[in-house]
């Protein structure tokens, strides 16, 4: 009897660490797009860009182990069209794409849009400078972070040593604990913000490997293949060749 409950106990334990093993971050991107003085005057205009200013973008960051995902969540708010008279006006995010990192090998793939090909290059870390401050964020003690070289922009993040992560929204990362808040702000008035605002153990799968089946090549190779489908593009747009797909 005695060893029937270790093995029940055992069990339980093991499914308990396998529940845990991956962490799920949901996240709520804003950005400001500012419509510059003299252009895009129409009223109608101005309406819809201040529409999308206001809408909020939802995104999800897996981690497990050393590797993390960071992937928009589509349709989970209403996004992308607005519709002032008969006019439609679509906006996308700043950046769409899903990105994989992998800090132990100190990789981040980006995937192309179209195809199934794409990049790989060096995880790139600012030069953060600490502050000790100690705050709360949705539960979570926190530290701010900024880097004070990052050309023209402000930027700041709040993260926590709770969760031993150096992973963040978005492209963010290299700090001792998980970002749970990122905001860039450049001087012409753009500016781009993410919240953290659910942070839970993930029992079901995720695919980390999504990207094996692609081409992966380094940066410049890739931008050399694009250029050369540019220009193939050209040529046979110019002889009336079906370029379609």
């Amino acid at each position: 009897m005695k060893n029937n409950k270790l093995i029940i106990i055992l069990c339980l334990c093991l499914g308990f660490v396998h529940a845990q093993d991956i962490l799920r971050i949901e996240y709520e991107m804003k950005y400001f797009n500012p419509i510059p003085e003299g252009r895009n005057t129409d009223a109608d205009f101005k309406l819809a860009a201040n529409t999308f200013n206001d809408m909020i973008y939802d995104y999800e960051l897996f981690i497990k182990g050393n590797q993390t995902l960071w992937k928009r969540i589509p349709h989970l708010r209403e996004e992308g069209v607005v519709i002032i008279g008969d006019q439609h006006y679509f906006f996308t995010p700043p950046d769409d794409r899903t990105y994989l990192s992998n800090f132990e090998k100190n990789t981040l793939i980006y995937p192309h849009y179209k195809g199934k090909e794409g990049f790989v290059e060096t995880i790139a870390t600012a030069n953060w400078q600490l502050e000790r401050t100690e705050s709360n964020f949705i539960g979570y003690k926190v530290y701010k972070a900024t880097i004070p070289d990052a050309n023209d922009a402000e930027i700041y993040a709040l993260y926590t040593p709770e969760i031993q992560s150096k992973a963040g929204p978005w492209r963010s990362n290299g700090l001792p604990g998980l970002i749970l808040y990122y905001k860039e702000t450049y001087p012409d008035g753009f500016s781009i913000e993410f919240k953290a605002n659910k942070i839970e153990n993930f029992d079901k799968k995720v695919d980390f490997e999504l990207f094996k089946d692609y081409t992966i090549m380094t940066r410049e190779e890739f931008q050399k293949k694009m250029q050369e489908r540019k220009e193939k593009f050209g040529e046979d747009y110019g002889r009336g060749v079906d370029t379609s797909d």
